[in-house]
């Protein structure tokens, strides 16, 4: 079989194959971001309008961030996890209908900035599908002496309450983002724990180490981790 350049023929094939869609999916999230600059720039753009053109932009940014860490092999440093919590919220809120509050206290920990972006943003979209239209979901972030809580809560499942219209359950998509979520809190040296939330449903709280403990983390086997991700 003749092998077609930037398809990958097997296995070994992969890694490069993911370098190449990255660097090419980056390009085109620059011109992503460059169009909403524009559009936001246009007159009488109305305030709904503008502000989903800034979540295209940080969408896009996020985008290129994580292609980039697949570029180069990511480095840790200290990640202020209620600021990003904050913004995983806001993200969410227009691309959910269920009612999400946040609740974070200031909250820094070490690791890899893209890795925690993406398990916050699938914890979060894990609780809002489940709790669906009319829910509630809730996003803790508190910080002690024994290092930082991540909570993220939901009401549960009004399935029984709703017609047709209802937006897609959880546990009819596949487990991938669970499996997620559980590689990035190992890779972090976190655990998690699930439990029956006081909204009614389930709570998922991951509980990271100090940052001193996640300092000492192999940078070759992170890198080797990402590459698998």
């Amino acid at each position: 079989m003749a092998r077609i350049f930037g398809h990958a023929v097997n296995h070994d094939d992969c890694p490069e194959v993911l370098h190449y869609l990255c660097h090419d999916i980056s390009l085109s999230m620059a011109t992503v971001r460059t169009l909403a600059e524009v559009a936001c720039g246009e007159r009488d753009v109305s305030p709904p309008v503008w502000l989903r053109l800034q979540q295209v932009k940080s969408e896009a940014q996020q985008i290129s961030a994580l292609c980039g860490h697949v570029l180069e092999p990511p480095q840790a440093a200290l990640v202020r996890l209620d600021l990003l919590a904050a913004k995983a919220v806001e993200s969410a809120r227009l691309a959910h209908s269920a009612a999400i509050e946040l609740r974070a206290a200031p909250a820094e920990l070490m690791g890899y900035s893209s890795s925690i972006w993406r398990l916050l943003t699938n914890l979060i979209d894990n609780a809002c599908r489940i709790a669906g239209m009319g829910g509630r979901v809730r996003v803790s972030v508190d910080q002690n002496g024994g290092g930082v809580s991540l909570c993220v809560a939901d009401s549960g499942s009004a399935e029984t309450d709703r017609g047709h219209d209802q937006e897609p359950r959880a546990r009819t998509r596949p487990p991938l983002g669970l499996r997620i979520i559980d590689e990035i809190a190992k890779q972090h040296g976190a655990s998690i724990r699930v439990n029956q939330s006081d909204l009614g449903g389930t709570g998922m709280t991951v509980l990271f180490p100090s940052s001193e403990a996640v300092a000492d983390v192999d940078s070759e086997q992170v890198a080797e981790e990402w590459g698998h991700q």
